[in-house]
């Protein structure tokens, strides 16, 4: 948005109370996007370190050789044809 667009919105009968709306809501945006951030980074407890950690778990849940079989099961089965 232009500042002759804002210009042309507000500078009208009752622009005013419209500009002082939108700017209340405006900050009420503000202010629940900043408290939705701060919740967020609480509830992320560790950091890097976790999602390090979490990530080293999925890993070790699913090794390479299972990763593999599981495909070839799903390729066996849906009779697509291997290469190989």
């Amino acid at each position: 948005m232009l500042p002759s667009d804002l210009f042309e919105k507000y500078n009208q009968p009752g622009g005013y109370w419209a500009l002082e709306l939108d700017l209340l809501v405006a900050n009420e945006i503000a202010e629940q996007l900043t408290e939705s951030a701060t919740k967020q980074s609480k509830s992320k407890k560790g950091g890097a370190k976790s999602a390090v950690a979490r990530r080293d778990q999925r890993r070790q849940t699913y090794s390479p050789s299972e990763t593999v079989k599981q495909l070839n099961a799903l390729i066996d089965n849906k009779g697509v044809k291997k290469d190989g």
